[in-house]
């Protein structure tokens, strides 16, 4: 990771992304913003898609193990399958974010809605809420243990 001034970091997050996707340009198109640490973030959106797909490109470019999590928002079943890696010392998190049902396994029991002693991680498109997830490991992930 840059440890450098947050202009340094800036830059070497806006470097590696030129990087990434001229070295990778088969990747898919995904939203990107660095943060004020130099921290870069792809993100993408779509309810229809298995987002394990998109995000298992990007780790066979990046390293790194996705995870998914999966929770329920507005009576929504949702999932979130998250990638976090330091590529040319760069911290590059890649997450996207679908239905539930597009991975073909809805979460619908109670259990999923956990208490407030647990963790909370706050979905982006809603800042205000929080909601607490569950970490499910991938299928292969599942049938090993």
């Amino acid at each position: 990771m840059n440890n450098g001034t947050p202009n340094q970091s800036q830059s070497s997050a806006a470097t590696a992304l030129v990087q990434l996707l001229t070295e990778n340009p088969s990747l898919p198109v995904i939203d990107w913003r660095i943060d004020a640490a130099g921290v870069l973030h792809g993100v993408a959106h779509n309810d229809t898609v298995d987002m394990r797909a998109v995000v298992a490109r990007y780790a066979a470019a990046l390293g790194g193990e996705p995870s998914e999590l999966c929770y329920r928002h507005d009576g929504r079943e949702l999932a979130s399958v998250q990638l976090t890696a330091v590529w040319r010392d760069v911290t590059i998190k890649v997450t996207g974010y679908c239905l539930a049902e597009s991975l073909g396994q809805v979460v619908s029991s109670p259990e999923h809605d956990y208490p407030a002693s647990r963790a909370a991680i706050r979905h982006p498109s809603h800042a205000r809420t929080r909601r607490y997830l569950a970490v499910r490991p991938f299928p292969e992930q599942r049938q090993a243990s």
